[in-house]
């Protein structure tokens, strides 16, 4: 039986498919991960007042010391295999409380050192989003950034998507007008072990997010314009997705 929700907004019925989906953490009352899959999460985020309110009005409160990680013995979230790359979806509530420094959001692979790299989402130290995929073993990289920029005190739902070679933002389910950047030559991410960060590269505790993140996500496909403005409307009403 397919996993799905279903939620009703006034009397039309919306229903969005849970099908492919890695990584959840919903932030219900403890920071264990409760995606399909399975996997368990630890990490040493405080709680503070829920972005959007869930079962327990829960939200992760990051300081510069904090963080969330998959731990080493679960299966990488890869998306490439070095050859090809497969369409994916990174989503996150944030709630900044700093601006104008260069802040983690989610990451895999080392981007303070430089190396195991394969996909990274954060905010610039000019406010502006950027979302990168790459191919380590060449240098080979694609990246969008933002013309938006995102500043402290206000809450914004992101979606990052890669689809058919292509990658898109999202703000509150707007698509994003963003700027292209890549070295022209990128095939795709390498197949990594490394681990995934939320809210900080933990080598030498680089570009640490502080401020409230909720509803993480990650989707081995791309989700939709339509699946990205249910699944807005589902988590900012205060529901989670399941």
């Amino acid at each position: 039986m397919s996993l799905a929700a279903a939620y009703m907004f006034g009397k039309k019925e919306k229903e969005l498919s849970l099908d492919n989906l890695e990584l959840y953490l919903k932030y219900s009352g403890n920071d264990n991960d409760s995606s399909t899959n399975g996997l368990n999460t630890f990490g040493t985020s405080n709680f503070g007042p829920g972005i959007y309110s869930g079962i327990a009005n829960h939200s992760a409160l990051f300081n510069s010391s904090s963080h969330i990680t998959t731990v080493d013995n679960q299966p990488p979230i890869n998306f490439g295999n070095g050859t090809t790359d497969s369409d994916f979806t990174l989503s996150i509530v944030i709630k900044p409380s700093t601006n104008g420094q260069r802040r983690t959001l989610i990451s895999k692979g080392n981007f303070r050192d430089n190396n195991n790299r394969e996909y990274n989402l954060e905010l610039q130290s000019d406010n502006k989003i950027q979302f990168l995929i790459y191919q380590e073993s060449t240098n080979q990289f694609k990246r969008i950034i933002t013309d938006q920029t995102f500043t402290s005190g206000n809450i914004y739902t992101i979606d990052a998507v890669y689809f058919d070679g292509d990658l898109f933002l999202y703000s509150n389910s707007v698509l994003l007008t963003t700027a292209l950047t890549d070295t022209g030559s990128y095939v795709a991410m390498e197949l990594g072990t490394t681990r995934l960060q939320i809210a900080k590269q933990l080598a030498f505790n680089a570009f640490p997010f502080t401020g409230n993140v909720d509803e993480v996500q990650a989707w081995s496909r791309a989700l939709s314009s339509s699946e990205i403005s249910l699944k807005y409307n589902i988590t900012s009403s205060g529901l989670l997705l399941f």
